[in-house]
């Protein structure tokens, strides 16, 4: 018996907790995701924060059209004639993704968001030793559907963890000027790290923003 293309390693998107147009998926290197999008829509497909994307092709670049953000880890997809399915291969500094790219049967995904397993050889139990050992704390602000569980540095590293179940945001670094840049962290043993210690963070999804201010916990008690 031979088993259509849908039924062997071919993944859809599937809606969060809020907006059902707001979807998310769990990447695997050897599975192809779908892609649902009608003519007059564009679909936002984000990938992690610190993959740049390096090459996409598509099958049927006439009916369909993708754009690459400047931040360099998100796609916008939109058919620009209706009816015609085809493939999209995306190459990043990390990653290969495979997609099929469909007319939308009822309502199309607004955005699709990836989320990823710990980096094979993380070592979950030194990371557990690096939050028992926090230096700095972060104080919360602004959207709370954006807020981690909990955002700690050890001086040298920052840690975020996200709940296992919602899309994650960007994450930007704010300097001493008030300028954003992306932030150079990825997963590692189930927490987001970042190689480096900021006075502030920014989390983005879309037009969603939230904030972790660092602060000094010895400091605050004295």
């Amino acid at each position: 018996m031979l088993l259509g293309p849908s039924a062997v390693g071919q993944v859809r998107p599937q809606p969060g907790q809020g907006d059902a147009r707001m979807q998310t998926v769990d990447y695997r290197r050897d599975q192809v995701v779908e892609v649902e999008a009608a003519p007059g829509y564009q679909v936002m497909i984000a990938l992690a924060p610190d993959e740049q994307i390096q090459n996409v092709a598509v099958g049927d670049s006439g009916a369909w059209q993708v754009v690459a953000s400047q931040s360099g880890n998100m796609l916008f997809v939109r058919p620009t004639a209706g009816g015609i399915s085809t493939n999209m291969t995306v190459i990043t500094s990390a990653r290969f993704y495979a997609f099929d790219l469909v007319p939308a049967n009822g309502t199309p995904p607004y955005e699709i968001r990836f989320r990823y397993p710990p980096e094979p050889g993380a070592d979950a139990g030194a990371m557990a030793s690096d939050a028992a050992a926090a230096v700095g704390m972060y104080r919360m602000g602004g959207s709370r559907a954006l807020w981690p569980v909990r955002v700690h540095d050890d001086g040298i590293k920052t840690y975020i963890d996200w709940p296992a179940d919602v899309a994650l945001p960007a994450v930007f670094v704010i300097d001493d000027y008030g300028r954003e840049r992306l932030a150079n962290g990825n997963m590692r043993g189930g927490l987001y790290v970042i190689d480096s210690v900021h006075e502030m963070l920014l989390f983005r999804i879309d037009r969603k923003t939230a904030r972790a201010k660092r602060y000094l916990p010895k400091a605050d008690a004295s």
